[in-house]
């Protein structure tokens, strides 16, 4: 049995974990929905008419499936960091604590990624191929 202060202690650190993770999970949704955003948008545009030259297209598409990648790869490494505070938390001789909403919310943002990365990649195909 731990003492209060100790309880109220590590309490605070799983506090200031959950608001890390969450930090994590604003950092990496922003760059995803950036990324998807930047894509599309220059999808858009060649599917107008041809309004911009290939070569123009390719770099930004390129840009969003990169900005896709690393907030999803960076969702995954927040994931990751807050799991290991929490082993950490219960080696310390911390009680398990009940799930919270934050392991949802990061499972949906890191499903949202792929589909978004599958999405950009496979909707459409190479921007070359396109009419």
């Amino acid at each position: 049995m731990l003492d209060t202060m100790t309880e109220l202690a590590i309490l605070r650190t799983r506090l200031a974990a959950d608001r890390t993770l969450m930090a994590w999970i604003r950092t990496s949704f922003a760059m995803i929905t950036f990324g998807f955003g930047v894509a599309k948008f220059f999808q858009y545009l060649h599917e107008q008419q041809h309004l911009v030259r290939q070569a123009l297209l390719e770099a930004p598409r390129n840009v969003g499936l990169i900005l896709i990648t690393v907030g999803t790869l960076s969702l995954l490494a927040g994931a990751y960091e807050y799991r290991h505070a929490l082993q950490r938390l219960r080696a310390l001789g911390s009680e398990q604590h009940a799930p919270t909403a934050i392991g949802v919310i990061t499972i949906l943002v890191g499903i949202f990624g792929v589909l978004a990365l599958v999405g950009i990649i496979f909707s459409a195909g190479p921007l070359e191929t396109r009419n």
